[in-house]
């Protein structure tokens, strides 16, 4: 789906910011019809864009919002290193696309300008090829072969200069630090310096923290630039980790495309769903929108048990997973209920 939308201004062309994310709740009757009603293509599009800025979602994205500007209504930030922590699934890349949204690309009077640059390593991601990254993402080629790092990396201060970028995202930098040679880190650890001393702009990592934590106390160079790190858990098993969960997936339901809802919120329903993920919030939802696509296509007015329950068999990753919403959890919704 299309983010931006174009705008005339008096002094240039410029790209607006259109919300990308569906953060609506259908809190009532009539707008629950109504969105029953819309066309499957775009209730298919609510689902994938559904966004709930919940607790640990505002935290992320106000660790975020520091890193890029320091001060409210002051000026971006030049240099210095955030990381945004996190296991896999606990919700850190959803945080930095909602806050790219918010900072879109736009034509300048001197031309294109990207205020933030996205690139994400994996496990085949090379220096080299991290550095091609961030050209593809200002709307460039990749830079020619035969280059060597040491110039790709210049090339890439010089280019995000040019576009007036103001934070470089790195996102799943566990996959350059694992597994990796030494000559490859301290290769990947000299890029990132050389974008911090630019002092053009920020950079901010995103990864799994305990790989990125004993990379920077390994490289005092780095951590000495402005360090600053903020982690995200998953939802733990605590009395109020279990009701921060609840209330999230009730959030969650009220946006949810149907003519009925769905009983996430219930305590019973919830507790399912958490063992399920085992507090992991990407996991969930994934499984919940699985879940809203089955129930799209069946034409049913809301996720019922029994697609919980298959979708849950289908996207099993536990050894000896349980049946969730099965036997066991219809017994206890009933005991509820009474």
């Amino acid at each position: 789906m299309n983010m931006y939308v174009s705008k005339k201004k008096n002094f240039a062309a410029a790209e607006v910011a259109v919300n990308p994310f569906h953060e609506t709740a259908f809190d009532t009757p009539e707008a629950r019809l109504e969105a029953s009603r819309l066309p499957n293509q775009r209730r298919q599009e609510l689902v994938e864009t559904l966004l709930v800025r919940y607790p640990r979602f505002k935290l992320g994205f106000e660790h975020v919002r520091v890193t890029h500007m320091p001060v409210k209504g002051g000026s971006p930030r030049k240099g210095g290193v955030a990381c945004l922590l996190g296991d896999t699934r606990a919700g850190k890349s959803s945080i930095i696309k909602a806050y790219m949204a918010d900072h879109p690309p736009y034509i300048g009077e001197d031309g294109e300008c990207f205020p933030c640059v996205y690139v994400a390593a994996t496990a085949s991601t090379t220096t080299s090829t991290l550095a091609d990254a961030f050209y593809e993402g200002t709307a460039a080629r990749a830079m020619a072969p035969g280059v060597n790092v040491r110039t790709r990396t210049i090339n890439v201060v010089n280019r995000l200069m040019a576009h007036r970028t103001q934070v470089a995202f790195i996102d799943d930098v566990q996959y350059m630090l694992v597994g990796r040679s030494k000559s490859e880190i301290v290769r990947f650890t000299s890029f990132v310096r050389t974008l911090v001393d630019a002092k053009q702009f920020a950079v901010q990592l995103v990864g799994e923290e305990q790989p990125i934590v004993d990379w920077m106390k390994q490289f005092p160079e780095l951590s000495g630039r402005g360090y600053r790190r903020q982690a995200l858990r998953p939802f733990d098993r605590t009395a109020d980790g279990q009701i921060d969960f609840q209330i999230l997936m009730s959030d969650v339901d009220d946006r949810l495309p149907f003519l009925l809802p769905s009983e996430l919120g219930h305590d019973v329903v919830a507790a399912e769903l958490y063992d399920y993920c085992d507090g992991f919030l990407g996991r969930v939802m994934e499984l919940l929108r699985e879940c809203c696509w089955a129930t799209i296509g069946n034409g049913d007015t809301k996720i019922t048990f029994g697609t919980l329950r298959d979708k849950c068999r289908e996207m099993a990753w536990k050894d000896n997973q349980p049946d969730y919403f099965g036997a066991n959890f219809m017994q206890r919704y009933a005991s509820a209920q009474q």
